[in-house]
């Protein structure tokens, strides 16, 4: 949350997409590593090494964390010209500033942002909702239709995350460059997501599920992509409340979508071929929810980008 609110703080418009998705590329550099270092770990020392290491990283994560932060120099915009309210003090546990929050993404806004707000706050959830669950019933599936174990897993994730980091390596540099507008991209991006469910779903033979998961390459941009317009439908100051009730949903979602993962499993595991896959089927009709709302907001937005409502209405629609 306190990140993605810096880097959209720091950023200008056009670059947050590129940003954001560079902060989503960093960790994908280091999950190959990591999954095979977890394999060694977990044979050393069971999952209490596991865990163990994980902390330790997190906490060398949070120093260094810390020390960027103190040592960055940052010039935020003047208010000279911009009339200053009276800051209420408040604990951090205080019960207002969800309050807050919620006002900020429910206040009307000009240009029907508020509209937009709500779309992509609904696209990014709806992505959201299956990730979170797959991850519950992810090694449960191979093992089962697969008869796989932890090695032929944890090498099936590598392989995927390097495939990952050499597509995203060439894709995310060339989406910055080119400059293709997030609106546009997101449906093409999320359609990728659905393709890889339901060719998970039917995937009767590994190598198909090898396959579904290399389609999805860039599926991951549509992360940052929908962070970006959102932070562009609000104002600068508003971008923590903003980003602070996105992540609480966040938090909040794996509560519920884990078990009812775990349950659809459960019923449908010893279905064979394809009822097996229900669950992947689930992801992408999801994703397909999400796939359909953006596609809408393209046609309303006639191709042009958030940050152009403010500007005069174009006579003709820019899908480019």
């Amino acid at each position: 949350m306190g990140i993605n609110a810096f880097i959209a703080d720091i950023s200008k418009p056009h670059q947050r997409s590129f940003r954001m998705a560079m902060m989503h590329f960093v960790p994908t550099i280091g999950r190959p590593l990591g999954t095979q270092l977890g394999k060694l770990l977990y044979e050393a020392g069971g999952y209490n090494c596991v865990i163990g290491a994980t902390l330790v990283g997190r906490a060398v994560g949070f120093i260094l964390l810390v020390v960027r932060l103190e040592t960055f120099k940052w010039k935020p915009k003047s208010t000279e010209d911009t009339p200053i309210k009276p800051i209420k003090k408040r604990h951090a546990l205080s019960p207002s500033h969800i309050i807050d929050s919620i006002r900020t993404a429910t206040k009307p806004r000009p240009n029907g942002k508020r509209m937009y707000l709500w779309i992509y706050l609904i696209v990014l959830l709806s992505v959201i909702l299956p990730f979170f669950g797959e991850m519950t019933i992810g090694f449960n599936y191979v093992r089962t239709r697969y008869s796989w174990g932890v090695d032929e897993y944890s090498d099936y994730r590598t392989v995927t995350e390097i495939i990952d980091i050499v597509g995203q390596s060439i894709c995310i540099p060339l989406l910055g460059y080119l400059q293709i507008r997030d609106s546009l991209l997101i449906p093409f991006l999320l359609s990728t997501v659905v393709i890889r469910d339901f060719m998970k779903g039917f995937a009767d033979q590994p190598w198909m599920y090898y396959t579904g998961s290399a389609i999805n390459i860039m599926g991951g941009y549509a992360f940052a992509a929908s962070r970006s317009i959102i932070s562009k439908c609000v104002e600068d100051h508003e971008l923590g409340k903003v980003f602070a009730l996105l992540s609480s949903a966040e938090s909040l979602i794996p509560i519920g979508m884990s078990q009812a993962y775990a349950s659809l499993w459960k019923a449908t595991s010893e279905l064979g071929a394809p009822g097996v896959g229900t669950v992947f089927f689930l992801s992408g009709f999801l994703t397909s929810i999400a796939v359909l709302i953006s596609i809408c907001s393209l046609f309303s937005l006639k191709g042009h980008s958030i940050g152009e409502l403010d500007e005069e209405p174009a006579t003709f629609p820019q899908y480019r």
